[in-house]
């Protein structure tokens, strides 16, 4: 029969984690500092690891200690919750969940559903990280965020997902640059700026990757602004081009600010995911999240 580290001990190992100061946390969990540096010696010898760097100035944290303080936590609010609800039917349990999203997708898209994904889970608080994609991937991994969306591509096993949404793209240009530059034809892209979130073209790889006659295609110049919404703002000055989402800007194509170029050439497509740990205690939430994203249109 699998052995699980002793409540107390985790309960020592929390407390200085919080304090990185032996004799304050012993003090906050009512232990003599012997008793209490015996229980961080038991959690130790239980998962085979040091937690602490000790040395006679300070205490800190070893990688594998700042790895288990968020799970730590979790499990001991979670313990925590089991009186009150042995004896109360109707109590529910408060869970915050925080998810990562990119930061344009995030206010138009997951912010709104906020309300949504708490109903459908009753007693979750859903919290929202914004950062890129590889970021975001690094928080999951760390488990500072619970899970993230995105279209990131994943060879990591350690993930599970929940596919969410097809994700379509467009080239485009303002109605304004369309029409100086004469842009007619795919050889009349070599005259302009590819604008592009980094130096690495992903956005431009759904447009060059569709057809082996953009494969090695060149432009004039490329510029990079990092995120989507610093890309759209270029292009609707007229100074470049540009492969971006359909949902995030339909509504300029719908007023005449942007035009899709060569809309008779196809792109390829994306999905955006749910991704999280593939051991997370929440999948069943995220499944259930999933569901409601899913049944809500990208905007």
């Amino acid at each position: 029969m699998q052995s699980y580290p002793p409540i107390e001990a985790l309960e020592c190992f929390v407390a200085a984690a919080g304090t990185l100061n032996f004799r304050s946390a012993a003090s906050e969990v009512h232990l003599s500092a012997a008793a209490f540096g015996q229980r961080i010696r038991q959690l130790e010898e239980h998962f085979g690891i040091p937690l602490f760097i000790r040395t006679t100035r300070k205490v800190e944290l070893s990688d594998a200690g700042r790895r288990l303080v968020p799970p730590t936590r979790e499990i001991l609010e979670n313990i925590a919750d089991l009186v009150p609800l042995v004896h109360d039917d109707n109590i529910v349990v408060e869970r915050h969940i925080t998810i990562g999203t990119r930061h344009e997708l995030g206010l138009s898209w997951l912010t709104p559903m906020i309300s949504q994904l708490e109903k459908a889970v009753p007693g979750a608080v859903v919290h929202l990280r914004f950062g890129d994609g590889e970021e975001l991937l690094r928080l999951v991994r760390k488990g500072e965020i619970d899970a993230a969306v995105s279209s990131t591509r994943l060879a990591d096993r350690r993930f599970s997902f929940e596919i969410l949404h097809e994700e379509f793209y467009q080239m485009v240009a303002s109605d304004e640059l369309v029409k100086s530059a004469d842009i007619d034809c795919i050889e009349s892209l070599l005259n302009q700026t590819l604008i592009d979130a980094d130096t690495n073209l992903p956005l431009a790889t759904y447009w060059l990757d569709a057809d082996k006659e953009r494969a090695h295609m060149q432009f004039d110049s490329v510029r990079s602004m990092g995120t989507i919404g610093a890309i759209r703002d270029l292009v609707l000055r007229g100074q470049g081009v540009a492969v971006l989402p359909s949902y995030f800007i339909q509504r300029d194509i719908e007023r005449g600010r942007l035009q899709t170029i060569f809309s008779d050439k196809k792109l390829l497509s994306d999905h955006f995911r749910l991704l999280f740990s593939r051991n997370s205690r929440l999948t069943r939430v995220f499944e259930t999240f999933a569901e409601v994203m899913r049944n809500t249109p990208l905007r």
